[in-house]
């Protein structure tokens, strides 16, 4: 989608009830209630070659009356809490959730979110938009199909992501557009694991290594943190600081790719077979994980690849 090239500034207080609307792209409404506040919109020509991009991003200062509401909107967005703290109500989640400051916001496409700043009465954010044929695989790949809360961010190199956006801004040129390709791709390896780099305990590096051997079999949470010997919040809490994402996203990752590996290099065994070899004992539960991380049954997956290497073949 094109834009048209503005920027908003203003050092003042505004309260300006606004609504935005996309023909067939969802709607925005925007209660205008803020301090101050700009908007960059990065160089995208009509025939965008970049897999993966940021569209623009938006830096502002929310007072107390400030709320933004999105509909069907068909990008996500990331969210970053400078000061204050962000009101996050979704239909995804059960009650209202707070964006503390430090911490991002991921807002997947579609879904529809009503943000507000949070008890502070203020909220000091970064929006980024972004846009690519590639997104929808690299959500569900890594669990961004869905809202989700990464706290305690490191703001260094985060901040150092958004300067390139900013340079970016500056240079209306084909050049600019694939070193937005190139940042939006870092931008994309920073959330899969936004933490700062923290030494890890020898029994957390005991405990990858043991899911890693032993995906074959089923391996509980309970045994899991008896291992670690804290409890199951505790392990929780302690693989998505040091390694991105709790322990049983990191099993279904493993044995996603490791089941992608068989498939290809084991073509006599069935599905049922590859199901049992990476712990599943239900073959449909194994084929609808694999294709909601793969975006392909394994059967589609299995052919889809021996046909393309018969193709080359010839």
């Amino acid at each position: 989608m094109q834009y048209p090239r503005k920027t908003i500034t203003a050092d003042r207080e505004e309260f300006l009830p606004e609504t935005v609307t996309h023909q067939e792209a969802g709607e925005q409404r925007l209660t205008v209630h803020r301090r101050n506040s700009r908007l960059y919109y990065l160089y995208l020509p009509p025939e965008i070659r970049e897999m993966v991009y940021v569209e623009n991003f938006f830096e502002t200062h929310w007072l107390k009356r400030a709320r933004f509401h999105r509909r069907n909107v068909p990008w996500p967005s990331v969210e970053f809490v400078r000061e204050g703290a962000l009101r996050v109500e979704t239909r995804e989640w059960e009650t209202p959730r707070i964006v503390h400051a430090g911490s991002l916001l991921w807002i997947p496409p579609v879904c529809e979110a009503t943000l507000s700043p949070g008890p502070e009465g203020f909220c000091r954010k970064v929006s980024l938009t972004l846009g690519g044929a590639l997104l929808p695989a690299w959500q569900r790949a890594n669990g961004f199909d869905r809202c989700r809360i990464l706290p305690e961010i490191d703001r260094k190199e985060f901040e150092l992501l958004l300067e390139e956006f900013r340079l970016l801004y500056e240079q209306q040129t084909e050049q600019a557009l694939r070193e937005n390709g190139v940042a939006t791709w870092r931008l994309l390896q920073f959330l899969q694991s936004p933490y700062p780099v923290r030494e890890i305990p020898e029994r957390f590096l005991k405990l990858r290594e043991k899911i890693r051997h032993n995906l074959h079999r089923p391996l509980t949470l309970a045994e899991l943190s008896h291992d670690a010997q804290c409890t199951k919040i505790h392990l929780v809490r302690e693989f998505r600081k040091y390694f991105g994402e709790p322990p049983h996203r990191m099993l279904r990752g493993m044995r996603m790719r490791l089941a992608a590996t068989i498939l290809l290099q084991r073509p006599e065994l069935s599905i049922k077979e590859v199901a049992a070899q990476v712990g599943y004992e239900s073959a449909l539960i194994f084929s609808s994980e694999f294709k909601r991380y793969h975006g392909e049954s394994p059967r589609n997956f299995r052919n889809g690849v021996t046909a393309s290497a018969a193709g080359r073949e010839v």
